[in-house]
């Protein structure tokens, strides 16, 4: 029940207020009579209008107090999405208010978990159970808006895509973040909710992307590059603006899955330098560079999918991999001329390194961009910049604990790799 405390003061004012400027129709009244009953009535009424006007304005306060933390709310869950997982519903009218408020609440706690996910210092408990409680809140609403019969059959589809891309992507984290039959379990329903979207919406390249991430993280790496390599063939087919995050994203991580299978079979962090690698590897570190290459001629945005990498752009990204790709196709007794095949130009190396070099960004702290730049420095057989990048390499992967924490692992195998580049700076040539 809601009580109209200010109206009704201002109603009892205004029938007041009426009544002294609009005499009624009656009998003649003796001026000085009327005058006298003013002068005795007025102090008190001045009163009472002081009192309503003050208990209006207190009313006042109390509505704002009501209203604010919702109106707060509102504002932070659209300064968080950037509109960006609702902006399909932007001029979509006829959804019901009620409905749509439990939507924006829905995604807006969806984005404040990877808000929070930023935050190193909590327990991972903590992110997989505010994730866990975010998808379930996305699933109720979503049934919510499948039951309802008040919204159109096109803007329900649309509101249901924004819930299920949403939900898709909590799995996707959480399940990254646990181990076992519980994270598999995750990534098995986001594979399946993407799957489901992808038929409802076949044009829709976001949805192809989620999904190869998926796919790779459960082990089908082969499945995830057909799903991109498919993507990024039709990218003009999809419903991706030219300057969408995506169209860059997908093949800068296809790169990384040619790349990655092009590594497999054990060998260490630096590769076979004296001898370079097997011809299959090197013809997927060939594709790797040349599908990736393309990126620094795209105008792209930042990243607004939260899984991605924020505060780097797709440019620095993919000039760390190129590096990175050059450097193992370079191994062995490889010249430059030799790699053109792949769009590989001379001075290439030099270029990208020293783009890296004079970076700025969040990039040029990360272990991975100092490893990339170790690699190529002793390629490049540069002792002095090799042992200072190592060294800083080496401090990196401390503050993240790795020197203190035993076991496998991509990590520990750049920190063995790290060291051993430390000796090799003291070596004489």
């Amino acid at each position: 029940m809601e009580i109209q405390i200010r109206t009704a003061f201002e109603d009892v004012w205004g029938e007041i207020e009426h009544g002294l400027k609009y005499k009624p129709k009656g009998p003649a009244v003796d001026e000085d009579e009327e005058e006298l009953q003013r002068s005795t009535i007025t102090p008190h009424l001045n009163v009472l209008a002081t009192l309503i006007d003050g208990m209006a304005q207190y009313s006042d306060q109390i509505k704002i107090q009501i209203d604010s933390p919702k109106e707060r709310r509102v504002r932070s869950i659209r300064s968080r999405l950037a509109e960006k997982p609702l902006e399909r519903l932007i001029g979509t009218d006829g959804i019901p208010v009620e409905l749509m408020e439990l939507v924006r609440d829905a995604v807006g706690h969806s984005r404040m978990c990877f808000d929070e996910a930023a935050q190193t210092d909590y327990p991972m408990a903590r992110h997989v159970a505010a994730k866990r409680r975010a998808s379930d809140d996305l699933a109720t609403v979503a049934s919510r808006v499948r039951q309802s019969t008040d919204v159109e059959e096109d803007k329900k589809r649309e509101v249901l895509y924004v819930l299920d891309m949403e939900r898709a992507l909590l799995l996707f984290e959480y399940g990254n973040g646990l181990a076992g039959r519980s994270g598999n379990g995750a990534l098995v329903e986001a594979s399946r909710i993407y799957s489901r979207v992808e038929s409802e919406f076949p044009n829709r390249g976001a949805v192809q992307y989620r999904l190869a991430k998926v796919l790779d993280a459960l082990g089908d790496s082969k499945a995830a590059q057909y799903k991109l390599e498919q993507l990024v063939a039709n990218m003009d087919k999809t419903d991706l603006h030219s300057s969408h995050w995506v169209r860059a994203a997908a093949r800068r991580y296809l790169g990384v899955l040619y790349w990655e299978e092009g590594r497999q079979g054990g060998v260490a962090n630096d590769g076979p330098e004296e001898t370079g690698w097997p011809a299959e590897s090197r013809e997927l570190f060939g594709k790797a560079y040349a599908i990736t290459k393309p990126i620094l001629k795209m105008s792209v945005e930042g990243a607004a999918d939260p899984n991605e990498t924020q505060g780097i752009s797709e440019s620095e990204k993919a000039v760390n991999n190129l590096l990175y790709y050059a450097v193992e196709l370079l191994m062995g007794e490889a010249e430059e001329h030799d790699i053109a095949e792949y769009h590989y130009v001379k001075g290439d190396l030099r270029v990208y390194l020293t783009s890296m070099e004079a970076s700025t960004s969040p990039a040029a702290e990360d272990f991975r961009h100092l490893d990339t730049l170790r690699r190529a420095y002793k390629l490049l057989r540069d002792r002095q910049k090799a042992r200072s990048v190592t060294e800083a390499l080496i401090e990196a992967l401390k503050q993240k604990g790795i020197l203190d924490r035993p076991g496998g692992g991509r990590e520990e195998e750049i920190l063995h790799a790290a060291l051993a580049t430390i000796a090799w700076c003291e070596e004489e040539d």
